[in-house]
C-alpha cells in the first residue's frame, strides 16, 4: 500500500483523535526541529553580543512574511492540485504547479525589492534604534537578497507530497 493509499485509509477508519496524532506529530515535529534551529542559531549569535541579537530578532519578522508567502502559494496550490489529480486532470495539474511556483517567486521578487528599496523605514518600523540599524541593515540585505531560494524551497515543499501520488503531473511541469 502506498503512502497515499495509507493516508486515505487513516482518515476514513481511523478515530479522529488517533489520526490527527498520526498525521499531526511529523507536522509537530518538523515545527519543534524549525524552533531549535532558531535557538542555536540565536545561542551562536549571542556570542557576539546583544546588539547582533537584537538586529537578528528585529529581522525575523522579515522572514516570517516571506515564509508565509511561500506558504500561501505553496499550501494553495498542494490543495488545488490534489483535487485535479483526484479529478484525474493530471495534465492541468501540472499547469498549476507550473503557474503557483513562477506566481511564487513573482510575488517574491517584488517582495524583496520592496523590502530592499524601503528597507531603512522597514526596519525603524521593526524597532531597529540607531545602535541596532547598521547591524540590522547588514544582516536583513544578506538575508532578503537570498530569500527567493527559500521562497522557491518552501512553495515546492508543499506540493512535492503530491509527486507520490502520481508522478505522471510532474512530466508536465
Amino acid at each position: 500500500m502506498n503512502q497515499s493509499n495509507s493516508r486515505i485509509r487513516i482518515m476514513k477508519e481511523v478515530p479522529v483523535y488517533r489520526a490527527l496524532l498520526k498525521l499531526g506529530v511529523p507536522t509537530m515535529a518538523g515545527m519543534l526541529v524549525g524552533a531549535l534551529y532558531n535557538v542555536v542559531a540565536t545561542y551562536f549569535v549571542s556570542g557576539l553580543g546583544t546588539s547582533e541579537v537584537a538586529a537578528v530578532s528585529i529581522v525575523f519578522p522579515i522572514f516570517q512574511v516571506i515564509i508565509g508567502l511561500a506558504m500561501t502559494f505553496g499550501s494553495g496550490a498542494a490543495s488545488y492540485i490534489s483535487c485535479l489529480l483526484g479529478m484525474g486532470a493530471e495534465e492541468y495539474a501540472g499547469k498549476t504547479a507550473s503557474t503557483a511556483l513562477f506566481t511564487s517567486l513573482a510575488a517574491g521578487v517584488i517582495a524583496i525589492a520592496a523590502s530592499l528599496l524601503f528597507l531603512d523605514p522597514l526596519l525603524r518600523g521593526l524597532g531597529a534604534t540607531d545602535t541596532i540599524l547598521p547591524l540590522a541593515r547588514i544582516y536583513s540585505f544578506i538575508y532578503i537578497t537570498g530569500s527567493i531560494f527559500n521562497l522557491f524551497n518552501v512553495t515546492m515543499n508543499f506540493w512535492l507530497q503530491q509527486k507520490a501520488h502520481k508522478s505522471d503531473v510532474w512530466r508536465n511541469i
